[in-house]
């Protein structure tokens, strides 16, 4: 595994605590098999050579995955040390091929760049305009030309808090918008997931 540090603001602190403190089960997003992600990677960049990066990859199940898939040059981004801990310990072996950042999205400078950027559920999370635009534009600057952004957030009937913060609830039009001046769309939908303790949250 190769880990760079990049700035993490004292004021993100709350996600370090939530992997600190709270084991997977309670974690609402958890999801062991995330197949909509892996068919829409598949779908749109099928070659085992692409670059792909999660951004809040968390102690996500994803990135394994893809390994297993046949995807080697795999990256992921999440601002909790904790997060990255947990997530080395269940890839094991895995690891070792596995590029993970600690950083926050709002204050990184353009990475990649990668073909696919993959996103579930942390955009949601940025309320602020000027924050949305940071986002766009750090996505843009990171994705290759022809490379693609994979994205969840919340849906219009999804929640309006998730881990004891405020998000913005988007469709697939309001994403779009958002999104229009550096992509265009290619597939929209929407997923109803399953909470570990079996409630169902949608997402866009």
């Amino acid at each position: 595994m190769s880990r760079q540090e990049l700035g993490l603001p004292d004021s993100q602190r709350h996600w370090q605590e939530v992997y600190e403190t709270r084991p997977g089960r309670d974690l609402s997003w958890r999801q062991e098999d995330p197949v909509l992600s892996i068919a829409l990677i598949e779908r749109f960049a099928p070659d085992r050579g692409s670059r792909i990066l999660d951004v809040g990859v968390g102690e996500s199940f994803l990135l394994g995955a893809l390994y297993d898939h046949g995807y080697r040059h795999l990256s992921g981004l999440d601002i909790s040390a904790a997060a990255l801990d947990r997530l080395v310990a269940r890839l094991g072996h895995r690891a070792a091929a596995i590029q993970l950042i600690r950083g926050d999205l709002l204050t990184a400078s353009p990475l990649g760049p990668f073909d696919v950027w993959h996103d579930r559920a942390v955009f949601h999370f940025f309320t602020e305009e000027s924050d949305q635009q940071r986002y766009v534009s750090l996505a843009a600057a990171s994705v290759a030309p022809a490379g693609v952004l994979v994205l969840a957030t919340s849906s219009p009937e999804g929640p309006e808090q998730r881990s004891g913060l405020p998000v913005r609830r988007y469709s697939a039009v309001d994403l779009n918008h958002e999104f229009c001046r550096e992509f265009e769309p290619l597939f929209a939908g929407e997923e109803v997931h399953q909470t570990p303790w079996g409630s169902s949250q949608s997402f866009t």
